[in-house]
Parts: C-alpha cells; sequence; structure tokens
C-alpha cells in the first residue's frame, strides 16, 4: 500500500496503525513521512523516492482540479499510470459500491489489464463520481493527477 500523506491526531494515528497492522508493507515517498509513522511503531514501511511534481507544474491543488475538471471541495482518489492488475483497481470498483460519502474516483493512465468497458461496467452505481484518463498521461497530466488527489 502506498500512502502519500501523514496526517496528524490521535484518531488518525490510530486508523494509521490500524492499517499497517492489516498489510504486508506500506511505502511512502518523503523521509518525512517514514519517520512520522515510525515513531508510531510502525516498522513494516518503505520509503521509496518519488518525483515531486508540486513543484513542476501546479502550486495548489484547485489548479491541478481546474486542469483536470474536477470540482474543489470534494475527496479525490486517483488510481494513477495504467490499468495493471497488480494495482487493485477491481477491489477498489467494487469497494466504492459501498461508500456513501460524495467522491470522485479519478483514473488515469494508459488502458492495460482493465478494460475501459470493464471499468465503466464496474462503475455504473457511482458513474457521475469517476474521471476516466485513459491513455498515456504528459508530465503535466501526471503531475496534476497526483497533486489533485487525496487517496
Amino acid at each position: 500500500m502506498t500512502l502519500h500523506l501523514s496526517k496528524k491526531g490521535y484518531t488518525q494515528q490510530l486508523r494509521i496503525k490500524r492499517i499497517f497492522s492489516k498489510i504486508d508493507i506500506g511505502v511512502v515517498h518523503t523521509e518525512q513521512i517514514k519517520n512520522e509513522f515510525c515513531s508510531l511503531g510502525i516498522s513494516n514501511i518503505r520509503q521509496i523516492e518519488y518525483p515531486n511534481f508540486t513543484d513542476n507544474f501546479f502550486i495548489e491543488k484547485n489548479e491541478a482540479r481546474k486542469f483536470l475538471g474536477i470540482r474543489d471541495n470534494i475527496t479525490v482518489l486517483a488510481a494513477v499510470s495504467g490499468t495493471r492488475e497488480n494495482k487493485g483497481l477491481d477491489i477498489l470498483l467494487e469497494a466504492l459500491n459501498d461508500v456513501k460519502e460524495p467522491f470522485v474516483l479519478l483514473i488515469a493512465g494508459s488502458e492495460q489489464y482493465f478494460s475501459n468497458e470493464f471499468t465503466k461496467d464496474k462503475t455504473k452505481r457511482y458513474s457521475s463520481s469517476v474521471k476516466l484518463i485513459i491513455k498515456y498521461l504528459s508530465d503535466e497530466e501526471m503531475a496534476a493527477c497526483i497533486v489533485s488527489s487525496e487517496v
């Protein structure tokens, strides 16, 4: 599981500890986030450096969302960089059927294992909450997808 940020607060710490107790390994992209999780006693964590897109194209999340046509003030879940089988996209699409809170599911990247038709079929119940960008992403599009998402 890849985690892109760490939130403060007792409840958030309990949640993150529970998540890590259920997974084999968690991946973070910054030393700061790794250190925050390690300070909670989490040891099944690895840091893998990832390009920092926030300084390259967009300064603000709202600019990235505007670029992608996603409204502000809504949680964005992103599955970025191809519809590969090992990403668990099928599991995510099924799980989102039970989500009651407003969200946008951003699926962006080239069509690979899961077809566009498969994705559309699995998201019928919440299709108005899905943003599909099924193509090879430019650097600017990749940056916008990452900056605009919370999950």
